[in-house]
């Protein structure tokens, strides 16, 4: 163990008192000098960052000149949603400096107000700026799949992956643009490349229901009835509530000529959506087989 040390008790004259006395009453007031401004200085700061808006207009006044501030406060506006507000502010800062950003932000405000094509023209200026910024791929993406243009989302969201890797909802976009686009070429009957987009939805998401669910059904359109059973079974370990594969499963296996187990899904179907008219004509039609 320490040796304890003793405290050594020292005693003062009321003289030596007063003068300590009076040395941190000085310590004191310098103190409170020092404090008071840096006190003013934090409060005022907190005050202008209360709120986007009112940090970059605080930025605005002291710098009026930089197309920055006005990028910001357009960013500030589009949060709150103020979209017309925030398109005003991009433009400012687009007439003091062509910048990336800008078009960027700008893109992204005149998709969200439904204005798709001038949308897709500012994403592809800031590319024109910036080819490296994954974000104006991806805002691209998104314009394109609203239009309809899978093919074109599809490249814009695989730019935007190979730029960033971590970006995750690029990631979800790009499966589910290849899912889109295998229902388009489905529509059209082209059933392999339908199957072909669907698996590589699932290649970048193996647990895409609705893509499973599409897989499926192009493969019974095929006649590759195990395929087929395969998916539905997958999808439904993934969620056993999940109704459509549970019905085209039982369509599957009428298919197949196995009248018990499809009804069984049907009535599993039917359990999840009591008023399910196509499940009902299904189950009808498993009846008029003999099968109850």
């Amino acid at each position: 163990m320490g040796k304890k040390i003793r405290k050594q008790q020292v005693r003062q004259s009321p003289s030596a008192n007063r003068h300590i006395e009076s040395k941190s009453s000085v310590i004191t007031a310098l103190l409170l000098l020092t404090i008071a401004p840096l006190f003013l200085s934090t409060f005022q700061r907190n005050h202008i960052w209360k709120d986007e808006t009112s940090l970059w207009s605080d930025v605005l006044f002291k710098s009026p000149q930089k197309d920055r501030g006005y990028n910001g406060l357009g960013v500030a506006y589009y949060n709150n949603g103020f979209t017309d507000d925030a398109i005003r502010e991009y433009k400012r800062s687009l007439e003091i400096k062509d910048n990336f950003l800008a078009h960027y932000n700008l893109g992204v405000a005149y998709l969200k107000n439904g204005l798709i094509d001038v949308a897709i023209h500012e994403l592809n200026l800031s590319l024109e700026l910036n080819p490296y910024y994954a974000l104006s791929y991806y805002g691209s993406g998104l314009a394109y799949e609203r239009k309809g243009i899978y093919s074109d989302a599809i490249k814009n969201y695989q730019n935007a992956v190979e730029l960033n890797p971590y970006l995750d909802m690029a990631h979800y976009k790009l499966a589910e643009a290849y899912n889109n686009l295998g229902a388009e070429y489905e529509k059209k009957w082209q059933v392999d490349n339908a199957i072909d987009n669907y698996n590589l939805a699932l290649a970048i998401d193996p647990n895409f229901l609705a893509a499973l669910n599409n897989l499926g059904i192009a493969y019974s359109k095929k006649k590759f009835f195990d395929n087929a059973v395969k998916i539905f079974k997958h999808a439904l370990d993934i969620d056993k509530n999940f109704l459509d594969a549970h019905n085209n499963l039982g369509v599957v296996y009428r298919e197949m000529g196995l009248y018990k187990d499809a009804l069984k899904e049907f009535e599993v179907a039917l359990r999840l959506d009591p008023e399910n008219k196509t499940i009902k004509s299904n189950i009808k039609k498993i009846a008029s087989f003999g099968i109850n």
